[in-house]
């Protein structure tokens, strides 16, 4: 498809009954939201823009019937999401004003979302996913940013309270207690979880060492892992077999606070999270943000490293 055919890009959305429903619309812009995670995992700006313009073109399709807020409501969770991934890249870049400044519009649109559903007499949209989404990009933003930065926008103290106090555990309620869904998407929604709370982790790891032992203890209750505030502990000869993608991500994280890597051992670790990840972590189109996100901070790490 080419991404600057207008005419093109309407047949996707519309063929095959695209726009029939928000079911199908967001069936179709997740694929599309798939390819701009890959551009970005590569550093493809051009090709984060042109993904970018076809979820935006979708806007002027969106049918203005009795359903038009239900699209509406679909099509804000989107563009929303595409917009999450233009604030990881700006960040990519050190560009901290950019990327806060694209979070507050982010934010902006979900409190618009409410008040224009308030207005129609409509429930508020609990749309969970996108408020992970959310905040693990504030995670991610806060993390890469300047140390001054810490409490920008979110404070850190509200940022733990909003993920581990609220909505990490309100999302496994919810997931453990409805109706089951194809197991590939209840399983990639716990990962998308799991991951957050790792973000999480590493961000206390940087300012918060307290915390950050008090939520590894909880995580390694909660999931038999044997997650540690030891930096290097991967040298005492833990096993590749059996560990989780989480562990050798909090090993990446604690040895980068410390610059203490030495570009083999990241080389090592990168491709053991990677291979954890492929085992345990590839079930669902969905986890392609997280790969792609991986994949472009392990480029970042080791070019820094090899900088160095």
């Amino acid at each position: 498809m080419q991404l600057v055919d207008n005419h093109l890009i309407d047949n996707f959305w519309l063929s095959g009954g695209g726009l029939d429903t928000p079911f199908l619309y967001l069936r179709r812009a997740r694929f599309v939201l798939s390819q701009l995670s890959a551009a970005y995992a590569i550093g493809n700006s051009e090709q984060m823009d042109a993904w970018r313009h076809v979820i935006e073109c979708s806007g002027r399709l969106l049918p203005a019937d009795d359903r038009q807020e239900l699209f509406r409501s679909a099509a804000d969770s989107v563009h929303s999401l595409a917009r999450l991934d233009l604030v990881i890249a700006s960040i990519d870049e050190q560009q901290a004003n950019a990327a806060y400044g694209g979070l507050e519009r982010v934010r902006d649109m979900m409190e618009r979302r409410t008040r224009r559903r308030s207005e129609l007499g409509l429930d508020p949209l609990d749309d969970m996913e996108l408020e992970l989404a959310f905040l693990r990009c504030v995670l991610i933003v806060k993390w890469r940013g300047a140390a001054a930065d810490e409490n920008r926008m979110i404070s850190r103290k509200e940022l733990r309270e909003s993920l581990s106090g609220d909505l990490l555990p309100r999302m496994r309620r919810h997931f453990s207690v409805r109706p089951p869904q194809e197991p590939y998407v209840d399983l990639a929604i716990g990962d998308q979880i799991d991951w957050t709370w790792v973000l999480l982790i590493r961000l206390l790891l940087r300012f918060d060492q307290e915390g950050a032992a008090s939520e590894i203890d909880e995580f390694n209750s909660l999931h038999a892992d044997f997650l540690t505030i030891k930096p290097g502990f991967f040298r005492s000869g833990i096993s590749e077999e059996g560990t989780s993608p989480f562990f050798w991500d909090l090993e990446i994280a604690k040895l980068w606070l410390l610059d203490e890597f030495r570009t083999q051992e990241l080389e090592l670790l990168v491709e053991r999270r990677e291979l954890a990840f492929e085992q345990n972590c590839s079930r669902h189109a969905d986890n392609q943000w997280m790969r792609a996100f991986l994949q472009r901070e392990a480029n970042l790490m080791e070019a820094s490293v090899y900088r160095g």
